[in-house]
């Protein structure tokens, strides 16, 4: 026996036209079947809508939603069959999964530009500037409240993006910080033309344009000298990463 539900997802304007790919998850946090790439109708402006007709009868847990280009952490919904309230225990446990998804995010970060899933995918198109005054923006962390980064007045910012397989580093620049203190702290990166045409995109990816996947992480000096890594993508077992798209000859 099975159920069916609706879903509506609303990821934003930046998650516009993904392929998505969904996982069923039960309480325990162990994936309930494979991956699940039908049912998925994209509404425009990053909304979709999932209808899918297999939850194992009973089932309750969670669906987690995934870009399936490279498999990047988008989005959790709790799921149950329609058969009255949750129990205490019940509500509780997918509590504790929602806090689990979140913690993906890493260290409470909101993001902007060409930025995804929590601040671990970042996405560059080669020989495309990303700077405060170009069309696509500089890249930019922003902490989610007051506590949730340290006081960032006099530290240092250093990006970095390296082959996902050798370890080479491949683009490494000195970012800044926007916003030292208080709410809505930010740290920035801007990438020029010059340096994103160095970056060798390869063919690591199956899909319309050329494109592979570097890990990448930026790191803070704090004034006190102190090593903070508080945005990272791409390495083993870690979502995200750095996609890097070859620019396409007229």
């Amino acid at each position: 026996m099975s159920y069916a539900k609706n879903i509506d997802l609303s990821l934003g304007p930046n998650y516009a036209g993904l392929t998505l790919r969904a996982k069923l998850f039960d309480i325990t946090g162990t994936q309930v079947g494979g991956n699940i790439s039908t049912g998925f109708i994209a509404i425009g402006g990053g909304d979709y809508q999932w209808r899918y007709t297999s939850f194992p009868d009973g089932f309750y847990g969670s669906a987690r939603f995934y870009d399936s280009a490279d498999d990047s952490y988008l989005a959790f919904v709790g799921v149950s069959e329609d058969v009255g309230a949750l129990t205490e225990e019940q509500a509780a446990q997918l509590d504790a999964i929602q806090a689990a998804c979140a913690a993906f995010a890493p260290n409470g970060a909101t993001t902007s530009s060409s930025i995804l899933n929590g601040g671990k995918t970042i996405t560059t198109y080669q020989g495309d500037d990303y700077t405060a005054g170009s069309p696509r923006g500089p890249l930019d962390w922003i902490a989610e409240d007051d506590d949730a980064w340290p006081d960032l007045t006099g530290a240092t910012v250093l990006f970095t993006s390296r082959n996902k397989d050798s370890g080479e580093v491949e683009l490494e620049v000195e970012g800044s910080i926007v916003n030292p203190a208080g709410p809505a702290k930010t740290i920035r990166v801007e990438l020029t033309a010059a340096q994103t045409d160095e970056l060798t995109p390869g063919s690591d990816v199956d899909g319309a344009l050329p494109q592979k996947t570097n890990k990448f992480d930026v790191q803070i000096t704090l004034a006190s000298g102190e090593v903070w890594t508080p945005v990272y993508g791409g390495a083993p077992g870690i979502a995200g990463g750095h996609t890097i798209i070859e620019r396409q000859s007229s």
